[in-house]
């Protein structure tokens, strides 16, 4: 049985610079520097789970593979109050 029959909220997003998501070049990567990930994935990540609470203390699951784990795992540990587990 899916998640979602099972009454979870499920979603799925598209990675910044993967799937169907616009590409970035290597220079647009570079011109970020060290702030890359915080400035643009952390931040796309945090807005959609931001987006999709129904109350503010609210934690969620993420559910990850590739380089969604590695993402996810990242942003634990710089925000663990906000997850309530992780599935990678």
């Amino acid at each position: 049985v899916s998640l979602a029959k099972k009454g979870y909220r499920v979603v799925f997003y598209d990675q910044r610079g993967s799937g169907l998501s616009e590409r970035y070049t290597r220079e647009w990567y570079l011109s970020h520097g060290s702030n890359t990930l915080d400035k643009s994935f952390y931040d796309d990540l945090s807005g959609v789970i931001k987006f999709y609470k129904t109350h503010t203390a609210q934690k969620v699951v993420l559910l990850t593979q590739s380089w969604g784990s590695m993402l996810a795992t990242a942003y634990v540990g710089k925000h663990p109050n906000e997850i309530s587990g992780l599935i990678v």
